[in-house]
């Protein structure tokens, strides 16, 4: 019964988390929408927002840059960030 009664309620929770209808907090803002669904983000010292790309969607370039009007370019460069290249960063 408890369990059932978890599930429940993780399930309402979830709900209620992922309805648009639901006001945001003040304190946070949509920096960007992208097409790739994001995995780490950060935001550098200059101000540049890097993130990763989910592995889940495949992505050709690993890692990011987005830029303010939305486009992304490979970070640091494309030769390093090839998902194909087979290179690691050490």
């Amino acid at each position: 019964m408890k369990k059932k009664l978890a599930v429940a309620l993780a399930l309402a929770l979830r709900a209620l988390t992922c309805d648009p209808s639901v006001a945001m907090d003040e304190n946070f803002v949509v920096a960007a929408r992208v097409a790739q669904g994001p995995g780490n983000v950060t935001i550098t010292g200059a101000g540049r927002i890097v993130m990763s790309q989910h592995q889940f969607y495949e992505p050709q370039i690993s890692v990011v840059e987005l830029s303010p009007d939305g486009a992304t370019a490979p970070f640091p460069n494309a030769e390093t960030n090839s998902r194909v290249s087979g290179t690691i960063l050490a």
